[in-house]
């Protein structure tokens, strides 16, 4: 995607969400999926599961510019280094709050670790070697796919009869569309190239009604949603779901601390064994807490003080300020603490954490 898109509608969302907790380079990082203690705590902390890595094929340089011109059209202010939206940012994201809310986008789930767009690579390059094999047609320009992707799909198109595969895919995107929409089916049929045929850029399909980042969002809700269903039965014509390999929730730096407190280690001994700054621990504690079923979180926090924040949490209507929370329960109650105790709310939400 290039300038014009409208960029400024997913950073007021997360923003907004943050309230004032973050300065406007938080949503830069999680919408680029930045992998980072910091990022992936406020992914949680702020519930912004949707949005993570939404951007990440956007070039930093045209993040940073997005972030310019929220200042520069008066969306957002800053406040002792903290950033809120204007009556102008509030307004700008209402026009489109309803259509963000109808998406079923997912990315930390699907973008975060690259599988929603390996899915397409496969597909859109299969399909697209499908019809050309149809009509017997062997000189055309293939979309774009790494060189995995493009073996991938030989390999499949050595195996069987293009009037096979057609058929197959037919009924493969038939099922999945019928209950997507006419305007979904028809937006995501629009991305793919055939024979004699192009798929249009998100700025050839136009939308009056919204900025191309909604019409993004929404061609990669029904790969999101694709991806979901095929969950279950990742087999489905030929393995083009992108199953997981080994790969890790949380980042390199906080596994090998997990690695450290899995043998004994406290959070002071951890730190001088990593050589690493104790607060630099706290973070990828509160990492591990979020994301590793394994990690024993009691050994950091007693039941008594977990129970006191989520207590705290609820009569503050769910605020995540970690300030306005550790003022409620007085300060014999830590930063990192209040941290770790969210993280597992956050967990517990999503039904990753036994209650008790």
């Amino acid at each position: 995607m290039k300038g014009g898109e409208n960029l400024e509608v997913l950073f007021l969302e997360v923003l907004s969400k943050m309230n004032g907790v973050r300065t406007v380079s938080g949503p830069l990082h999680l919408l680029k999926g930045k992998r980072s203690s910091q990022t992936i705590q406020d992914i949680a902390l702020f519930q912004c599961d949707v949005w993570a890595a939404a951007l990440k094929h956007v070039p930093y340089s045209r993040l940073r510019k997005v972030e310019e011109q929220l200042y520069a059209r008066n969306m957002v202010r800053t406040e002792n280094k903290s950033a809120f939206l204007t009556e102008n940012g509030y307004n700008y994201l209402n026009k489109y709050r309803k259509r963000l809310d109808t998406l079923s986008f997912n990315g930390r789930k699907w973008e975060w670790d690259n599988e929603a767009e390996i899915f397409w690579q496969r597909l859109s390059l299969l399909v697209q070697a499908v019809s050309h094999k149809q009509y017997k047609s062997r000189s055309y320009l293939p979309v774009y796919a790494p060189y995995e992707v493009k073996s991938y799909v030989k390999n499949i198109m050595r195996h069987n009869t293009s009037t096979k595969l057609a058929e197959e895919l037919f009924q493969f995107l038939y099922s999945h569309l019928k209950g997507a929409g006419e305007e979904s089916a028809e937006l995501f049929m629009a991305r793919l190239s055939g024979y004699n045929y192009t798929g249009r850029t998100f700025f050839q399909i136009e939308n009056q009604k919204a900025p191309v980042i909604l019409t993004y969002l929404e061609f990669r809700s029904i790969i999101h949603q694709m991806l979901e269903d095929l969950e279950s039965r990742p087999e489905e014509l030929y393995g083009l779901f992108p199953v997981k390999e080994a790969a890790s929730q949380v980042t390199a730096s906080a596994a090998r601390t997990g690695k450290a407190v899995k043998e004994g280690k406290n959070l002071q001994e951890t730190a001088r064994f990593r050589k690493l700054k104790e607060s630099t621990i706290e973070d990828h504690l509160v990492e591990l807490a979020m994301h590793d079923p394994s990690f024993e979180y009691e050994r950091f926090i007693s039941t008594k003080i977990l129970d006191n924040i989520f207590e705290a949490v609820e009569k503050l209507a769910g605020e995540r300020k970690l300030k306005d929370i550790r003022e409620a329960l007085g300060t014999e109650t830590s930063y990192f603490h209040i941290r770790l105790a969210l993280a597992l709310l956050h967990k517990n939400k999503k039904g990753d954490r036994n209650s008790g």
